[in-house]
């Protein structure tokens, strides 16, 4: 009897634990994982990484997983305007497109492409070592920053014309300061890291810093042993630790938005003075950069809280030169995608019922999301305005007032559908012409 009880209880502790396993955030495990720690925002499936600098589009190029190829559609037309070959189709490609350009970049593995929308291409090897995984460009000045798995930095310079015109490559360690933690090139044109500082050898004391690299004096510098180059009054000790996240703001170039341990911080790069806010034990759901940068934490991961909609949630934000911070009782289980839109007012959120796996960012066409649907938000009083579903089969991409899906079609089917009207156009069929 006592051997039956016994066994009983194993099982069931067995159980629980593949339950756990099975479930995201199951034992209130919190998937703040650190993991933040990037130049720019980390490549994805999403069709195009937005710099800070990009207006609206009602263009996009998208990465077809059926035909292995990258498709170009104007949104506001519904028209198909091209289909462009590969370097490697067989693995996933990241593409950074921005508005009004004549060129898109496409990213894998071993090669940066600049394809011209008219049809010549620009190809160079890439130097990784390790794969690359994040990237900051700024399509207005022609910088591109690729960081890799093996913490290298890759800079290109590409000119009016999408040819790449500089190259540039270094290792994380920055001078005799220490090593790169995060960063993103800011609205005046420099790359800003945040530096873990080196312990000082006499005292053991560690100072971490923020710099601002001067990028065109970096890529110009002819001398072998290649460094970040960056004026003194660009390096600033500071006393937040583990800046993990940084963000420029549109509009402000010398203001960037910092996420460190236990504050949300904004930093005035000119005269260094640096405001703050705390996050007590909240844990981040969702970094945001696309249109204006946001945090969005919440108070727990539980998985049946969530499950429930009971869920609060915080967003860190600036807006006109001052950090603030919003309460959210929404409703929603997963957040999958945040846009925030202060000039309009809007916050646009994309989410979904059932996730298996979280993204600390925007990344609304992983495999395993289920029960998508697009909401936008009125920011002032968080009055839901719009809500729509989305095919558990597309691949999605938001630009301007537009949310576009592309199905898994030989043949090419998609659709794109006006937000503010609600009015949806079929496009299809438009493979036929490319086969042979």
């Amino acid at each position: 009897m006592a051997f039956n009880q016994i066994t009983k209880l194993i099982l069931a502790a067995a159980t629980a634990t593949i339950l756990s396993a099975c479930y995201p955030g199951a034992g209130n495990i919190v998937p703040d994982y650190k993991a933040e720690n990037l130049i720019g925002i980390p490549l994805s499936k999403n069709s195009k990484l937005q710099s800070t600098t990009d207006d609206d589009s009602d263009k996009v190029v998208v990465f077809d997983k059926t035909i292995r190829k990258i498709h170009h559609f104007d949104l506001e037309t519904s028209q198909h305007l091209g289909l462009f070959d590969v370097e490697q189709p067989e693995e996933d490609h990241f593409l950074i497109y921005n508005s009004g350009s004549n060129y898109f970049i496409d990213m894998s593995r071993r090669h940066v492409t600049v394809q011209m929308l008219s049809g010549d291409t620009n190809k160079t090897s890439s130097k990784f070592v390790g794969t690359p995984i994040s990237a900051s460009y700024d399509g207005k000045q022609g910088y591109l920053v690729v960081y890799d798995s093996h913490q290298s930095v890759l800079i290109y310079k590409i000119d009016q014309q999408g040819k790449l015109v500089k190259q540039f490559i270094s290792g994380p360690v920055v001078d005799t300061l220490g090593t790169i933690q995060a960063g993103d090139i800011a609205g005046n044109g420099k790359l800003v890291l945040s530096i873990r500082g080196n312990a000082d050898p006499a005292t053991g004391t560690v100072t971490d810093y923020v710099v601002a690299v001067d990028i065109e004096k970096t890529i110009a510098d002819t001398n072998i042993q290649k460094a970040l180059i960056y004026d003194a009054a660009d390096k600033t000790p500071v006393t937040l630790t583990e800046m993990s996240w940084v963000a420029p703001i549109p509009g402000s170039p010398n203001l960037v938005m910092i996420r460190s341990s236990g504050k949300i911080s904004l930093m005035d790069l000119t005269t260094k003075s640096i405001s703050s806010l705390p996050t007590d034990d909240w844990v981040v759901e969702k970094y945001s950069k696309i249109k204006d940068p946001h945090i969005i934490f919440r108070k727990s991961y539980d998985f049946y809280s969530t499950m429930n909609g009971n869920v609060e949630r915080r967003m860190y934000y600036v807006e006109n030169g001052t950090l603030k911070t919003k309460i959210q009782t929404k409703n929603f289980n997963y957040i999958l995608n945040s846009h925030l839109d202060l000039r309009k007012g809007q916050w646009n959120v994309t989410k979904a019922n059932v996730v298996k796996e979280y993204d600390l960012y925007n990344a609304y066409n992983n495999d395993f999301f289920q029960g998508r649907s697009f909401t936008r938000i009125r920011l002032n009083d968080l009055l839901s305005i719009i809500d729509t579903t989305i095919d558990d089969k597309a691949t999605v991409e938001m630009a301007g007032d537009y949310l576009f899906s592309l199905f898994p079609s030989d043949m090419g089917k998609a659709t794109t559908l006006d937000i503010e009207s609600n009015k949806t156009e079929t496009i299809k069929n438009f493979n036929i012409k490319y086969m042979k």
